[in-house]
């Protein structure tokens, strides 16, 4: 997998927290395993039998565990293959990261824990505008953090008169409308619910939250995910022009 990947999702310690795995290729069985980790671009899953896979192909992946409403239905490319003693681990990389954020908004984010959902700190802050509940004021503020399940912003100290009496924010950014994001892409204007859960000084001047998204309202997941795809995506850009740099 690519060297900008963020690591999304990692599985639990217990067995309840395991992700099932099924490799389901037509006119073939079913190659059964356990997700391990979940990035930005793939997966990792572990089989318990030797599979054998045909690294740079397509196959369809199937994940499942008890608490998920449905399977999630994925396509991924056979990338990579470690040995272990008893185990074989196979690396998968995503082969539409559309697909991925369609499926997330449907499935995924329902088997996800805060324990579970790694964080992926912004080189870059993004400029977003923050509203307390029953205000029409906003304020702006950084996110500097985000994981699927919510995100770390600051305010300047100043203005947390505003949003001491609540526990409930609106965020809102502008987002690239595509996967276009030169000089000349057109934005779009994403508002989510944020429900705060700790809050903290952040330096001599600011205020730092950190905020769980509140799934309430129609479409909130998928506007998530957009927030965190566009996010992840611009974090691999930078990366990747630091290495160049």
């Amino acid at each position: 997998m690519t060297s900008g990947k963020q690591l999304l999702f990692r599985t639990g310690d217990h067995d309840d927290d395991d992700i099932a795995a099924v490799v389901a290729i037509p006119g073939h069985d079913k190659i059964y395993g356990t997700v391990l980790d979940i990035f930005t671009d793939g997966l990792s899953i572990e089989f318990d039998s030797l599979a054998e896979l045909p690294l740079g192909e397509i196959v369809p992946l199937e994940l499942v565990r008890s608490d998920m409403p449905e399977p999630v239905h994925l396509s991924a490319v056979v990338e990579s293959r470690r040995e272990g003693s008893e185990h074989r681990h196979y690396g998968f990389r995503f082969s539409s990261r559309r697909e991925l954020m369609d499926q997330l908004s449907r499935g995924l984010y329902n088997i996800l824990n805060r324990r579970q959902a790694q964080r992926v700190q912004l080189g870059l802050p993004l400029d977003i505008s923050l509203t307390p509940h029953g205000r029409c004021v906003p304020v702006e503020a950084q996110l500097s953090e985000i994981s699927l399940l919510g995100v770390s912003l600051t305010i300047e100290r100043r203005f947390e008169v505003l949003f001491m009496s609540t526990n409930r924010f609106t965020l809102t950014a502008q987002l690239p409308s595509s996967t276009d994001e030169g000089d000349e892409a057109e934005f779009e204007r994403v508002s989510l619910e944020l429900r705060v859960q700790n809050r903290s000084l952040a330096g001599k001047h600011g205020v730092r939250y950190g905020c769980a998204f509140a799934f309430a309202r129609p479409n909130a997941q998928a506007k998530a995910c957009a927030l965190t795809d566009y996010l992840m995506r611009r974090e691999q850009r930078q990366g990747a022009q630091t290495a160049i740099g």
